[in-house]
């Protein structure tokens, strides 16, 4: 119970680096992807345009007030973004560019297409060195330069109905084939009850083999595949043995 004096008389050279002040958390995001050792995040409802990216091998601090570009279109969106290669993809509803530079200084957006893009932000895929995505009317993959033409019109083939519908797509990639599911009813989600749009006769599986398509690029149609009569909110694939 006595009382101690200290006299810190230390020079601010000897002390080291300054604390750092801007270690932000991350903003509240739908869509993040790890990119040359950096956490990028997007998808914020508040800044729907805006990507956002961590400190260099900080992917939980993000200088929200420095560390962001935004899409140089007025208005458009961020759908979604995708690692790809030596770039990183960033997706609207009608364009898609590519992020070029390595530091907060140095990024740029690149587009690459104008007036393709990404309509559903969990219909893109990245698999064997190209990404796969769900435009408003077809399915197209990039190697992260233009945009390739894969499928039939989804207007005309395969999904006659609201583009909310299509919004709500899934894909993934399992054991090399190209799995895109698609709810056709009247609404964007199955209801609980049952109702006769939203029943299971009313949805889709798409499946593109890779393997068949990179041997028969010109006949798009034989390596597609439909399995139908799926529930809207059940959406799993598991490994295991086939019949």
């Amino acid at each position: 119970n006595t009382t101690t004096t200290y006299t810190d008389n230390n020079a601010d050279s000897t002390l080291g680096d300054e604390v750092e002040t801007d270690n932000d958390a991350p903003p509240t995001s739908k869509f993040l992807a790890s990119h040359k050792n950096i956490m990028f995040y997007a998808g914020n409802t508040s800044a729907p345009k805006r990507l956002y990216f961590s400190k260099i091998g900080n992917p939980e601090h993000v200088p929200t007030l420095t560390h962001f570009i935004d899409v140089p279109v007025p208005g458009d969106e961020i759908t979604g973004i995708a690692s790809l290669n030596e770039g990183l993809l960033v997706f609207t509803n009608q364009a898609f560019y590519i992020l070029t530079g390595a530091s907060v200084d140095t990024f740029r957006f690149r587009i690459v297409e104008a007036n393709i893009g990404a309509t559903a932000s969990n219909a893109i895929c990245v698999f064997n060195g190209a990404c796969y995505f769900l435009h408003h009317s077809a399915l197209y993959r990039t190697y992260g330069g233009a945009a390739i033409y894969l499928s039939d019109n989804v207007d005309d083939q395969w999904v006659p109905s609201l583009l909310a519908n299509r919004r709500e797509a899934r894909m993934i990639v399992h054991e090399k084939r190209l799995l895109i599911y698609f709810f056709l009813g009247s609404t964007a989600y199955a209801s609980k009850s049952g109702a006769a749009d939203d029943t299971a006769a009313n949805n889709r599986i798409w499946m593109l083999d890779l393997v068949l398509f990179e041997q028969a690029e010109e006949e798009l149609q034989t390596c597609w595949a439909e399995w139908t009569n799926h529930f809207h909110n059940v959406w799993v694939v598991a490994n295991g043995p086939s019949q």
